[in-house]
Order: structure tokens, then sequence, then C-alpha cells
């Protein structure tokens, strides 16, 4: 046999062999192995996953409860409950179809309905490979490529012209097998970003994708395609934006291959530990009491010790709290109240000391029931006796046991509190008020008063009003007494002729009242025209009108003192 017969044979051995491992090949990036079965604690996390190759390019998990996210290779359950996801994976055939894809070998393997220019894309629906596409236009962005960031790309000045192709290449294609076409895109000016879409033998596929508006920015997109009978497929990139201004992008690293799908589960189990202390319970002083928890494998109280059951002796009323751990490693935890019974310890309290006529609370120690000396049954009394007295009270817990316990309640009297006796007085005026047998006071209301807390007070009231004195003595007991202040009307005086002639008697008309809070004046000429008005009743009417000496005559007025109206006349005489 000669040698090229040999190599022959060879090359065909060789090439039956590819085609009979070809549907394993296939079979093997088609699968999908999701992370294992597992179980996590309540309210803890789960990381699931998908292990497989830098193929896949699309994970959809379901159902979405519980999950951070339902896209991604590696989500995290949260899940409250026991839960089945599955995971479908879309996987790329490791097998390229695309020449130049990246643009590295210049502008060939492929066409356009646009024209190639290396030098400059001034104009419209031109297209160059530079690796950096301010080298073609001043105005465009000095992007790298996708691939590496040295490399080439393609750089296009869109037209308006919708369904353009600005790339198409023919490539050979299997019957009925899934394709993915994909393409990354970037602007390369901000002003109307790229529109484009897929298309495949003069079918345009989904929908238009759109680039970033910031420039240098890559975007993937993708579509799938079956080729049911067709066995080559012209694939295009289309242009649809139609805008006159802009639509400047960059295209590089196209790709399409075959794809397939595959879908694996896994199941996150939720671990509840049902941690149980056992029931409250009792105990005497001095002995000890047995605790038994159960809902899990291991035990860990808060004593110190590592069983399930427990001896403890307490002193106190305590509450014991035991750590349930289950086979899953996951932890509950529940406690348990354990009550000393211990020999009544009765008291009663210090002895009190009231003022006469108040009230003392008696409380004692806390028990099943109460007797005390006055007839009272209940854990507190309260007593106003009107001499110094003794109190006992008797104390029984729920064993049965008693114990009692006394103490005095002694009674000071009440300081005698003297106050100045009641008065009239005019508005405006002052008096002073004086209180004794005590050596403190406060005096309300303390709104009109020089002071509220002193001996002696000044008070200026604007209303008739009473004032209440409390006066404490040494021992802290009080007092008060009451003085009444009667406002008397001490009557308004309103001047009915003035002399205005700056000689310093009687130049302005002055208005003397007393008590009042509130004060309007208003003077009108003969015709009703009024020519002056004042709220404070330290501005008075000088004779003019705007600063210019009125005319000698009569005026009229209207003055408002509170709820009270005065209407007169008053005559200007200079």
């Amino acid at each position: 046999m000669g040698s090229q017969e040999y190599m022959k044979k060879i090359r065909f051995s060789f090439l039956l062999l590819c085609l009979l491992s070809l549907p394993l090949w296939l079979s093997a990036q088609c699968s999908v192995v999701a992370t294992g079965d597992t179980t996590m604690c309540a309210g803890g996390m789960a990381h699931l996953g998908v292990n497989g190759s830098l193929l896949m390019i699309d994970y959809t998990w379901s159902p979405a409860y519980g999950l951070n996210a339902t896209y991604l290779q590696y989500p995290v359950s949260h899940a409250e409950v026991t839960t089945t996801y599955y995971v479908s994976v879309t996987t790329l055939i490791d097998s390229e179809l695309i020449v130049n894809g990246d643009f590295e070998q210049g502008n060939t393997g492929f066409t356009s309905d646009y024209t190639y220019n290396s030098v400059t894309l001034w104009n419209e629906g031109t297209y160059a490979i530079p690796t950096n596409p301010q080298s073609v236009h001043p105005n465009f962005s000095p992007c790298t490529d996708h691939t590496s960031g040295t490399g080439h790309m393609m750089v296009v000045n869109g037209a308006s012209l919708a369904n353009a192709n600005i790339w198409c290449q023919t490539v050979h294609i299997q019957p009925n097998t899934n394709y993915a076409f994909s393409t990354w895109l970037a602007s390369v000016h901000h002003t109307n970003p790229a529109i484009l879409q897929f298309s495949i033998n003069g079918v345009v596929l989904g929908i238009p994708f759109t680039a970033l508006s910031s420039t240098c920015q890559w975007q993937q997109f993708y579509e799938t395609w079956n080729s049911g009978t067709a066995t080559t497929a012209q694939i295009c990139i289309v242009n649809q934006n139609t805008a006159l201004d802009g639509n400047d992008f960059a295209l590089d690293d196209i790709s399409f291959k075959p794809f397939c799908q595959a879908v694996d589960s896994v199941t996150v189990t939720i671990s509840h530990v049902n941690a149980d202390a056992g029931p409250e319970t009792s105990v005497c002083t001095g002995d000890y009491v047995s605790l038994t928890a159960s809902g899990g494998v291991g035990y860990h109280w808060d004593s110190g010790h590592n069983t399930q059951t427990v001896l403890l002796k307490p002193v106190t009323d305590t509450i014991y709290f035991v750590t349930v751990t289950d086979a899953f490693g996951c932890q509950g935890e529940d406690s348990v109240r354990v009550n000393l019974l211990p020999l009544p310890v009765v008291n009663a309290g210090p002895d009190q000391h009231i003022c006469e006529g108040d009230i003392a609370t008696l409380t004692v120690t806390p028990g099943v029931s109460y007797s005390w000396t006055n007839g009272a049954t209940s854990q507190s009394t309260q007593v106003s006796p009107p001499l110094t007295s003794n109190y006992y009270v008797t104390v029984t817990d729920a064993n049965g046991c008693h114990n009692y316990d006394s103490l005095f309640v002694w009674i000071w009297p009440k300081p005698d509190i003297t106050v100045t006796n009641d008065t009239s007085i005019c508005p405006d005026a002052i008096v002073t008020l004086n209180a004794g047998g005590g050596i403190s006071y406060r005096w309300t209301p303390f709104e009109t008063l020089s002071d509220s807390v002193g001996e002696q007070v000044t008070a200026t009231p604007t209303d008739s009003i009473t004032y209440t004195v409390t006066g404490t003595d040494e021992n802290g007991c009080r007092n008060t007494a009451k003085v009444k202040i009667d406002m008397k009307e001490c009557g308004v005086t309103i001047p009915n002729v003035f002399t205005p002639n700056n000689d310093g008697k009687n130049d302005l008309f002055a208005i003397d009242y007393k008590g009042r809070k509130s004060y309007t004046l208003k003077v009108f000429n003969r015709w009703g025209n009024l020519i002056f008005t004042s709220n404070d009743k330290n501005v008075l009417w000088d004779g003019t009108i705007h600063g210019t000496p009125c005319d000698d005559g009569v005026y009229y007025y209207l003055l408002m003192l509170d709820k009270d109206a005065y209407r007169g006349a008053v005559t200007v005489v200079r």
C-alpha cells in the first residue's frame, strides 16, 4: 500500500471518529448539573449554583420564591419553607461560525451596504476598521475595542435609511438547530444613539436594540434563532435609526453559535428546631429541681451543662435557657422558669410621717393573703389617723406560712398660714401682699406677681383676682390662705380742647385712663376724613395732619378702650 493511500485511510478514520463522537460532545455541552440538595436552618440562607462551562450564557431559576435573583449562576435562597428549585441553562456550543467577528483581520469576511473609508467618516453611511474611532473622525470618542482593549473594531457613521445592512456574513448551518446571534455595541458619539436589529435571511429577529448614550460603554445584545430546514444563513445587523444627526457607533465580537438548553433541580429543605425546655416548675428553698429538654440531638444549658437532663439548686426565682441543636447543626432556644418557694419574710416598711389630714399608703411584701389591724385585707392600705398610731399586718403565703410586721404613722400638725386682707385697687395700681407662719411659700397665679415664692410680694393685677399662697413648715406640712383683690373703675379723662402751639403747655391731645388692656384712637376732620390713628397710648396727636399743622377748629375722635367706645369732639386752638 502506498503512502498516499495510507494517509487517506488515516484521515477517513479520524473523520469517522469525530462524527461518531459528535453526539457525545454535544450531549456533554448540553448537560447542566445544579448544586446538590441541601438543608438549611430556618432564617438562614443556602447558596445555589450551576456547575458548567464559560459557554453557559443564560440561567433561569424557578420559582422565584426566596431567591435574591432568578438570572444568576449562583443565586442565594432565603426560603422559609422547603422548596424545590428548577434551573434552565442556555449553553453555547463551542463552534463559532463567524469569520473575523473581532475585526482583527481588517475589512474582510463580511459585506455592508455602507461605504468603506479607512481615512475619514465625515459622511453618513460610511465605516472603517480602526483601533481608535477618533482616528477617523475628530468628534468621535477615543474608545478601545471590546476584545482586548488594543485591537480593531467596526466604527460606523450611520445613515438615516432604515433596514440598511450595516454588516452581513453568510454561514453554513445545520437544519433544526438553535443558534445564538450576538454582538457588542458602543456609542462613539452621544447624539441619537444607534438603533440596530438582527436579521437572518432577510427576516428581522426580535426587537430593535439601542446603544447607550454614554460613549465607549460596551453592551452585549443577542437573539436566538432556529434554523428549521435551512442549511445556510445570511446573518446581518441592520440599521433602524432614521435620525439625520448622530447614529455613530462601534461593533465588535460578532458571534453566531449553536446553543442548547438543559434543566436540573435542587431541593432546599428547611430545618425548624422545636426546642422545648419543659414546663414551668417550683421548688422550695434548699431543694434541687430536675429539668429535661427535648427537640434535638445536642443540648447546652446556660448553667454550663451539656446534657439533656440537668439537676439544679436555685437560690432565687430563675429562668434557665437551653440551646437545642438538631442533626443538621440548626439550633433553637427555649427557657423554663423555676420559682423558689421561700419562707415568708414580712416587711411593712419603715415608720411614716404625714401631715395632719394627709393619707399614708402602707404596703407589705407580697403574699397570698393579708390582715391589717384596721381591717384591710389587701397588700396595700391607706390610713389617715388623727393621732400617731401603730399598725400591724399579718401575711400568709401559698404554703400556709405566715408572719407579721408593724410600723408607726406619726402625725404632724398643719402650719397656721396668714395673708394680707382682701382689698380693692384702681387699674395699674400696685399692691403689696404679705404671708406668715411658714418657712417657704408659693403664690398662684403668679403671672402678675413680682415673685412666686416670696413671703412678701407685689401684685399688679389687670382684673379682679384671688391669689392663693401655700405655706410649708419645717416638717414639710402645708396649708393655704387666700386674698381677694377687686379692680374698681377709676374713670377716663378726655380733654375737649388743646393748644398745639409748641409753648410746652397743653400741646398734645392727652387722654388719661387706667386699667385698660387695648387702646385705639382715631381722629377725623369735619368731613369725616381720618387724619390720625394710634394703637399706642404713648403716641398722642400733636395737631398735625401728616406733619402739617391743622387749621383751628373742631375735630372728632373715636376712642376704643378694650370693648368700650368713647366718641366726642375736641377743639384745636393755637
